[in-house]
């Protein structure tokens, strides 16, 4: 998995993460080595732009939830877009697609984290 990591263009301490490849076992221990250090209290939200994601795992579930974990103390929020009907579909099923802020572009993520 390739992932990078950088400021939002447009929200101010808002971090944007971009993943491309597959989120299992190896794609999540390697979302978590990039995205783990960008997390801080100067910039305490984060965006998934999920369109490069073409397949994901429990491992995959599994690292989104430890990265809203760490994000909920620091007062921030977490938000995905452009997830792939698979990737959806794993949402569905374990019932968090809400919980995740999934939304449908990457306006309407920015307006979950504004909001």
């Amino acid at each position: 998995m390739q992932i990078t990591c950088s400021d939002d263009p447009q929200l101010a301490n808002v971090m944007l993460a971009v993943p491309v490849g597959r989120l299992n076992a190896e794609g999540a221990h390697r979302f978590w080595e990039v995205v783990g250090p960008c997390m801080s209290e100067q910039s305490p939200s984060l965006i998934v732009d999920m369109t490069g994601v073409d397949w994901m795992s429990s491992a995959g579930v599994g690292i989104l939830m430890r990265t809203l974990s760490r994000l909920r103390p620091l007062g921030g929020k977490l938000a995905i877009f452009g997830c792939s009907p698979s990737v959806e579909k794993v949402f569905e099923i374990c019932r968090i697609a809400e919980m995740l802020n999934v939304s449908a572009s990457p306006d309407e993520a920015r307006r979950r984290l504004a909001g």
